[in-house]
C-alpha cells in the first residue's frame, strides 16, 4: 500500500512502513492512548499504533456507528490505506471483538494480519 506522511485523527502517530504495525483497540468507553505505554518494551522493529474510535478522544465530535459491524466497516475503510506491510491487531474487551472482526475483513481483502490478540474477552461463537 502507499505511504501517508500525515497522521490521521484515528491514529496517535503515522505508521512506519519498515516496522511491524500493531493496531490497538480499546475497551468500550476508553481511549486507546494507554496502549502507547507498551512501546518502550518492544523492539524498534515493532510499532504500537493505538486507534481512537469515533466519539472518543480526538474524535469526540464524530458520530459513533450504531452497530459493531458498522463500526468495523468504518474502521476497515479508515485503516486499509495505512496497512503497508506486516501488521497485527490487538483489542481489549470490546476492542477484542473489533480486532477479530477487522481480521476477518482484512483476510477477505487478501491482507490477513500476522496475529490477532484478544485481551479480556470471551471467544467468538462460530457462525
Amino acid at each position: 500500500m502507499s505511504s501517508h506522511p500525515s497522521c490521521p485523527a484515528f491514529l496517535h502517530q503515522s505508521p512506519a512502513p519498515d516496522r511491524h504495525a500493531i493496531f490497538c483497540f480499546p475497551q468500550a468507553g476508553c481511549d486507546a492512548a494507554s496502549f502507547a505505554r507498551w512501546q518502550p518494551y518492544l523492539p524498534e522493529t515493532i510499532q504500537i499504533l493505538p486507534v481512537t474510535l469515533p466519539g472518543r478522544g480526538r474524535r469526540l465530535n464524530e458520530v459513533t456507528p450504531e452497530t459493531l459491524p458498522a463500526l468495523c466497516d468504518a474502521l476497515f475503510r479508515d485503516l486499509s490505506p495505512y496497512v503497508m506491510g506486516s501488521f497485527s491487531l490487538v483489542g481489549s474487551s470490546m476492542g477484542a471483538w473489533i480486532a477479530f472482526e477487522l481480521a476477518r475483513r482484512f483476510e477477505e481483502a487478501g491482507q490477513p494480519p500476522q496475529l490477532v490478540m484478544a485481551l479480556t474477552a470471551s471467544a467468538p461463537v462460530p457462525s
